[in-house]
């Protein structure tokens, strides 16, 4: 018969793809690990596993029940939620986010959070990578521009503005701060992509990314224009070393949502974090 432990085990080995590391994870020897897969697998008569020397694998019929494993832990655990203090919201929500995301705010909305609800602590992943939410067990996720797939549930967090700027000490004193001009003299980097959509050429380019914080480094060392988001650029601004270039077009915003695995229990306190983003967002 499949005991708890042992699915406890093969989900932890599944999410590492490793032994060793999910002996780590759970305090127990690896050859515990490996005997409680074994069980597992004579048990279901099936290979959950596909094992080499340097890799753990799931089989097809291990994705399978891994997936409908991992929903019915989900369950479980919304399930005991219900019987506890509604009053109290409490555990774990874990966060991914872009490299590129202003940090003061976010921290500044953690600690809010924080002090409405002390039991609730947080896990955040730092990534610019379109994570597999499930998988790695991510509650929720900050991405702009592009929500993800249609496994998701996204919800509009906000919009950021954005500008172009440069350097203010190499714009010639009669182009003034015209954007046309400056694309005469100098290349434009676009992280977002969307400056194509505007007629604006890339060609010249010399070099291509999606990081905004590259792009506000080649601004700030005088390789060309960035199109970027205006809160990125605001104390350079302020301080007179970039300046906003003027132009007639109609620049688009920059959308960041709140993603989420679709599920059918979502846990009150991840449900209370979305709610207070939100709610944080329009004051």
């Amino acid at each position: 018969m499949v005991s708890f432990i042992q699915i406890q085990t093969f989900l932890e080995v599944a999410r590492t793809e490793s032994f060793t590391k999910a002996s780590k994870q759970l305090l127990v020897p690896r050859s515990t690990i490996s005997a409680r897969i074994q069980a597992l697998e004579e048990s279901l008569n099936v290979a959950l596993l596909n094992r080499t020397t340097r890799q753990v694998s799931l089989t097809h019929e291990g994705q399978r029940y891994y997936e409908r494993c991992f929903e019915a832990i989900d369950t479980l655990k919304t399930l005991e939620q219900e019987f506890e203090d509604q009053e109290v919201l409490r555990g774990l929500i874990r966060v991914t986010i872009p490299i590129d995301l202003p940090k003061d705010r976010f921290v500044e909305l953690l600690s809010d959070f924080h002090k409405q609800h002390p039991e609730v602590s947080f896990d955040v992943n730092v990534n610019d990578d379109l994570l597999d939410m499930v998988s790695e067990n991510i509650d929720l996720a900050l991405r702009g521009k592009s929500p993800g797939n249609d496994g998701l549930i996204a919800r509009k967090f906000g919009a950021g503005k954005m500008v172009f700027v440069a350097r203010s000490d190499l714009l010639p004193q009669k182009a003034g701060k015209s954007l046309a001009r400056a694309l005469d003299k100098m290349d434009l980097f676009d992280p977002t992509g969307m400056a194509a959509s505007l007629g604006l050429s890339k060609e010249r380019t010399f070099v291509r990314t999606k990081s905004f914080e590259l792009t506000k480094s080649l601004v700030v060392h005088g390789k060309g224009v960035g199109f970027l988001p205006k809160t990125m650029c605001e104390a350079l601004i302020e301080e007179g070393a970039l300046c906003v270039l003027q132009t007639d077009l109609i620049l688009p915003e920059l959308p960041l949502y709140i993603v989420r695995p679709v599920k059918k229990h979502l846990p009150q306190r991840v449900r209370a974090f979305v709610d207070f983003l939100v709610k944080s967002n329009k004051e």
